[in-house]
């Protein structure tokens, strides 16, 4: 059976983000039907990858900025 894909997106919140990454994230990649995906703010932090879960970090730009806007764009 083909895997369903989840995608968990934010453009503020980093990828490490506990209620995104965490929460729904392993949750939801325990379940052997999903295929999940995170895109997020990038982080520096290493990231606890026990669970398998695809993460897609957005280029790095500034809070209150234009690029802000254009992120969703350039990915």
């Amino acid at each position: 059976m083909k895997k369903r894909r989840i995608v968990l997106a934010s453009i503020l919140k980093p990828i490490d983000d506990t209620r995104m990454f965490e929460k729904l994230g392993t949750s939801l990649s325990t379940v052997k039907d999903y295929e999940v995906f995170i895109i997020g703010y990038p982080t520096t932090t290493p990231l606890n990858q026990e669970h398998e879960i695809h993460v897609l970090p957005l280029k790095s730009f500034k809070r209150i900025s234009i690029g802000r806007l254009l992120a969703f764009g350039k990915q």
